[in-house]
């Protein structure tokens, strides 16, 4: 592991400041009808115009806005402060009551900058860098691009609840959301901690866009991250309907990106046409790395198709590895095979781990696919359910080199046979524990190892017995329509013969159900107080004690002390933290919480199997007292003598 990457978040300090006040801050109120050489004291006679406070605002300024439309953009002629920012604030209950040109916050100018509750009639900006010069810092909230997506060339910013709905129809290449720095093109090897698009967040939205391009159109990206690293994605909902794609579509798609971690999104995404080109969903070219996908949901459908490329080789093959997809529910509902498969490595496979993930398709292509030729070192599949409606559910046969795939259930809905076994592999892949197969027909074809095949568990290449073996995993429901893959009693991926009790991504909830909650937090602690946030941090606890990953937390805070009677009565923190793999650093930003107020935090963890922690220990912290934004009073009565 490259040693800069053993740091923790370097800004994380910074972002729990980001949605702070600022003491001794000058409100400015500007109208669509105001003057540029009013006072700004107020929305009647005094306003003064957007324009204005963007070239005079210095930092720990507050634009307030009269209701209406704006023809002058959100743009900072200066910079503000970690201590003084400049603010922009609509209205919390309606952000569409204020309509601005844009939001932007340049290379140059607009650090440390915040717009909340504002929309804008096309696309925003957003954060946009330059010559290697990034904004810093910057916070965009509850903002609305009516028309369009919104760029984050930027370093330690936070994009949150943003609504970002629009149509592609660009000649061009299209970046609905775009993470990028600047691309360095140094040969696949990892160097952009200057020019990267680094610590940034993109949080709570819903990104709603649609694809309708003909003739002479480049690459369309959902999202790109591109030259970024330690970027959050989390918690949002992406739906992409793509009607007609002249070229290549990408629903994620990275270049030179590392350690960015993409967590509890849904995607709906229906293919209402095959684009002319590629067509990618997690996709990671030129050395991308040592990212991770967890807890996500995808579901795609339509009549075209999309498949995921774990590995393309771009313009330095043999580079992209280290990824990791844990936990996540994918579901392809397209009647059609996609480009070589619906789970792909086109570039062989470097240390990649695939674990406790759901996979379903109905594509009649296999659900895992390595393009042949192709070399594989370190591959882990662990702890999957894979249900393909076609015979094959694995077919990596024409790779080479070493694997392992341990408790995974490979569920067929067609029978198998000579040469569409339900599993290929080449010599050197480790099956000794590798599962449950099952299909209509017999176990005879159920594995193809270096083209020969086998029964599960029968022994040599084809697996120990009781640890691999044929039989129905006897899903709560097998149907493809109502798929369930919860398992029920006298399922053949139950038991004692299995190391962890079970196979497949679903623990077993019946007589050996997993009784082990995870570990209790002892070392939750807070820091960092802003006016009206808290810095938390603390050691990951696993599914069970500090082993594996834990599927949720539960956080709460509190005025008051809190203990294990009164926690369900202390507020829950509005969008929980995702559980990292046990013993992982973790960290989280309270907001809203009340200004100048000893704030009491707890947090309980449960696991899959609905088996939950003890309550952690009780910190508490007191907030920072909040901004005076009350000027004083007018004189009335001021005489000449």
């Amino acid at each position: 592991m490259h040693p800069s990457f053993l740091r923790p978040f370097a800004t994380i300090a910074l972002l729990s400041a980001l949605l702070t006040g600022t003491a001794g801050a000058a409100t400015y109120w500007v109208s669509p009808t105001g003057s540029s050489g009013a006072t700004g004291a107020d929305t009647l006679t005094h306003a003064t115009t957007l324009a204005w406070f963007n070239a005079n605002a210095k930092g720990g300024d507050v634009c307030r806005f009269k209701s209406g439309t704006y023809t002058d953009p959100v743009k900072p002629n200066t910079n503000g402060s970690s201590g003084s920012r400049i603010r922009y604030y609509g209205f919390p209950q309606d952000p569409g009551a204020v309509v601005v040109a844009d939001i932007y916050f340049g290379y140059q100018y607009g650090s440390y900058s915040t717009a909340r509750w504002l929309t804008v009639p096309g696309a925003m900006t957003g954060c946009y860098q330059a010559a290697g010069m990034f904004p810093v810092a910057d916070s965009v909230v509850r903002c609305v691009a009516r028309a369009g997506g919104v760029a984050i060339h930027a370093q330690a910013s936070v994009f949150d609840s943003l609504t970002l709905t629009g149509n592609v129809t660009d000649t061009g290449q299209s970046h609905f959301v775009d993470i990028s720095g600047q691309r360095d093109h140094n040969n696949g090897t990892i160097g952009e901690w200057t020019n990267g698009a680094l610590n940034n967040r993109f949080t709570n939205s819903v990104v709603n866009m649609t694809v309708t391009t003909t003739a002479s159109q480049g690459d369309v990206h959902g999202m790109l991250i591109s030259a970024a690293a330690y970027n959050t994605i989390a918690n949002n909902t992406f739906n992409f309907t793509v009607n007609a794609c002249y070229w290549y579509f990408f629903a994620i798609e990275q270049y030179e990106g590392y350690y960015n971690t993409i967590q509890n999104n849904t995607w709906n995404v229906t293919m209402n046409a095959a684009p002319g080109g590629s067509r990618g969903f997690w996709t990671h070219r030129d050395s991308s790395s040592y990212n991770r996908y967890i807890g996500n949901t995808v579901r795609i459908g339509g009549s075209g198709n999309l498949s995921f490329m774990a590995s393309n080789p771009g313009s330095f093959p043999g580079t992209v590895g280290h990824n990791l997809f844990s936990n996540n529910f994918i579901r392809d509902d397209s009647p059609q095979p996609g480009t070589g498969g619906f789970f792909n490595w086109y570039d062989g496979c470097r240390y990649d781990t695939l674990q406790f993930n759901t996979m379903i398709t109905n594509s009649g292509m296999a659900v895992l696919n390595m393009t042949s030729g192709q070399s594989v070192t370190g591959l882990v599949i662990r702890h999957n359910t894979f249900y393909a409606t076609g015979a094959t559910v694995v077919d990596m046969g024409g790779s080479s080199g070493d694997a392992r795939l341990t408790s995974n259930i490979y569920y067929s809905g067609t029978s198998s046979g000579s040469g569409s076994e339900i599993v290929k592999v080449p010599s050197g892949f480790g099956l000794d524990s590798s599962g449950v197969y099952f299909s209509p027909g017999g176990a005879s074809h159920a594995i193809a190892y270096g083209g020969s095949d086998g029964t599960p568990g029968s022994g040599g290449n084809y697996g120990n017995a009781n640890e691999s073996r044929w039989g129905s995993p006897l899903f709560a429901d097998s149907s493809y329509t109502n798929f369930n893959a919860s398992l029920t009693a006298n399922s053949w991926a139950a038991g004692t013969n299995f190391r962890d009790g079970y196979a497949g991504a679903i623990p077993f909830g019946g007589s050996s159900s997993d009784v082990t909650p995870p570990a209790t937090v002892s070392n939750l602690a807070l820091s960092q107080p802003g006016a009206s946030s808290l810095y938390a941090n603390w050691t990951a606890p696993g599914n069970d004690g500090m082993t594996g990953t834990a599927a949720s937390y539960d956080m709460r805070w509190s005025t008051s002390p809190i203990n294990a009677g009164n926690f369900a009565f202390a507020t829950q923190v509005t969008t929980e933290p995702s559980p990292l793999p046990g013993g992982s650093p973790q960290s989280y930003v309270l907001l809203a919480l009340p200004s100048g107020t000893t704030v009491y935090v707890a947090l309980k963890t449960v696991d899959a199997a609905g088996n939950w922690s003890a309550i952690s220990n009780l910190p508490s912290a007191q907030t920072l007292a909040g901004s005076d934004t009350t000027p004083p009073a007018a004189i009335t009565d001021l005489n000449a003598h």
